[in-house]
């Protein structure tokens, strides 16, 4: 039942039924709307600005601004690990989280955003305390060590927002084997969440130097060697778009913010069509991509979904991460309007033959999809690619046909030789938790690192491309700024599907340009530094 948003006096009625000698009496009081208790059942963390933590096991009661609950709470140099009443201002809280009761202490413990919310404040602990829209995350980010520095790769499992929506991630890394094959990677957190990492290994695959190895979007990898450009490429509405997306550079297409208005008259899809000259016996062809997402499906995540539940966004993770059929009908319409339809044409209709799937805003990402045309040419092959507007940055599109690389390739898994968090320390215990997939994950909060040594020897007579395959998902935190979110009129729901598109469209138009100026600028700095 919905309650009705002008009804901000009378909300609830308490009767209490008061017995005196003989006689009866019922006597009605009337409850204001900011006196209601919210329970929020969730275990749940709540890092407060002055750098102390305090663990709610069982979660809190929320009324007045004020949180109270029973807990144990934590300091940097000291604990009160007494279970004893907690009352807190809820205007003292940086941000809270949800977190498994039967993890670890060390893991319920984490870190303390390294004292981001207590002492000197730093502008990026400011910059998401007053914007939490603009807070850097969305997933693990990769780096590799050459010429004395760290240098951005990948992310890991961009949308992998519950256990259940884990899946097996290929990115391809640019940096070379070293001549002493000690291949170095850091695998950071620098988001306001909780990172596991289910698997993580490193692939190297052996091929010519004439050929180039690419990921395929469902897995495993596509030799090419003569890759070519479109004859032709357009938007949705028409326009010329092939000097953004033939060279692998900085000039790339994406949609324009008209499209997204006219999200407020429907579901409305953008694309990128491409015409592709191919011999008439072609019977498939390679596709190769160069794409990242936007900020748009961060704004869906960080403003529609949880900034519109306020504190009740705790309890919608840990439902996430416990109801297996929530979170399928949640991915299943995450789906629906998230990745990129690769859609053919056949005789005036155009046929889905796949999808790739969100890959994240952070860094650039390579992926190849194989496509049938046999009987579909007469000498061209019309593809189009079909995305929620301004969802996707698309800077390449090239294809081969399957006939011109026969070229074979090998390829073979590393697991981490060492493993030293960003305290310089040795952690073989690590090893176990990444080699598999299983039930155990490396848990990693805001601020920490890992560093990963791999040993693989160079190939004299081989070209060697690396990948890193991995696994795990994320927990979102909960800003201290949502928290005191004011009633908007709208809160996420699962089952308005209308609404959440027109309420996504609405706060993208008005976000866009503060988010992707400040996001990348916000990441939380991790210890030693990059």
């Amino acid at each position: 039942m919905k309650l009705k948003q002008k009804a901000s006096i009378l909300i609830a009625t308490l009767i209490c039924i008061v017995t005196v000698s003989c006689f009866s009496s019922k006597e009605v009081t009337l409850i204001k709307r900011g006196e209601i208790p919210l329970m929020i059942g969730s275990p749940t963390k709540a890092y407060l600005k002055d750098a102390s933590l305090i663990l709610f096991s069982s979660g809190f009661t929320f009324k007045n601004d004020t949180i109270s609950g029973f807990g144990k709470r934590y300091w940097l140099d000291r604990s009160d690990e007494r279970m004893i009443m907690r009352v807190i201002p809820i205007d003292s809280v940086a941000a809270m989280a949800y977190y498994e009761w039967n993890s670890s202490p060390g893991t319920q413990f984490g870190s303390f955003l390294l004292g981001l919310f207590g002492g000197v404040m730093t502008s990026v602990s400011i910059k998401c305390l007053t914007c939490p829209k603009c807070c850097f995350g969305s997933c693990p980010t990769i780096y590799t060590y050459e010429n004395n520095k760290y240098n951005l790769e990948a992310e890991l499992f961009s949308y992998s927002i519950s256990k259940y929506f884990q899946e097996s991630d290929l990115d391809m890394l640019s940096h070379k084997i070293p001549k002493d094959g000690k291949y170095k990677i850091r695998v950071s957190n620098e988001a306001l969440e909780t990172h596991y990492i289910n698997k993580l290994s490193l692939i190297a695959v052996n091929h010519s130097a004439s050929t180039q190895i690419f990921p395929l979007n469902n897995g495993g990898f596509v030799s090419t060697s003569k890759l070519q450009q479109p004859a032709k490429a357009f938007n949705s509405i028409g326009e010329n778009i092939l000097p953004l997306v033939r060279n692998s550079d900085e000039h790339w297409y994406r949609s324009t913010k008209n499209m997204v208005r006219k999200l407020n008259e429907g579901v409305y899809s953008d694309w990128v069509e491409v015409l592709l000259k191919v011999p008439e016996e072609t019977s498939s062809i390679k596709l190769v991509l160069r794409l990242k997402n936007t900020l748009l499906s961060t704004i869906l995540f960080y403003d529609v979904v949880l900034a519109s539940q306020g504190l009740r966004a705790l309890e919608w993770t840990e439902k996430i991460n416990t109801d297996q059929r929530y979170a399928a009908q949640f991915n299943a319409l995450f789906k629906s309007y998230s990745g990129i339809r690769v859609m053919t044409e056949i005789n005036g209709t155009w046929t889905e033959q796949t999808v790739i799937g969100d890959i994240g805003p952070i860094a650039w990402k390579y992926t190849a999809v194989e496509i049938p045309v046999d009987g579909m040419t007469n000498g061209e092959v019309r593809v189009r690619l079909q995305f929620f507007p301004d969802n996707f940055m698309i800077d390449y599109v090239a294809f081969e046909t399957n006939d011109s690389s026969s070229e074979s390739f090998s390829v073979k898994a590393y697991q981490p030789k060492e493993i030293y968090d960003d305290a310089g320390l040795l952690r073989n215990d690590v090893l176990d938790l990444v080699a598999d997939d299983d039930e155990r994950f490396l848990v990693t909060s805001p601020g920490e690192s890992y560093h990963f040594i791999y040993d693989i020897p160079p190939e004299s007579d081989y070209e060697t491309t690396v990948f890193l395959q991995s696994k795990g998902y994320y927990t979102e935190w909960i800003r201290g700024e949502w928290l005191n979110n004011k009633e908007t009129g709208y809160r996420f729901n699962l089952f308005d599907v209308d609404k959440a598109i027109i309420q996504l469209g609405k706060s993208w138009l008005e976000n866009r340009d503060i988010i992707e100026k400040e996001f990348f600028k916000a990441r939380i700095p991790l210890k030693g530094g990059i």
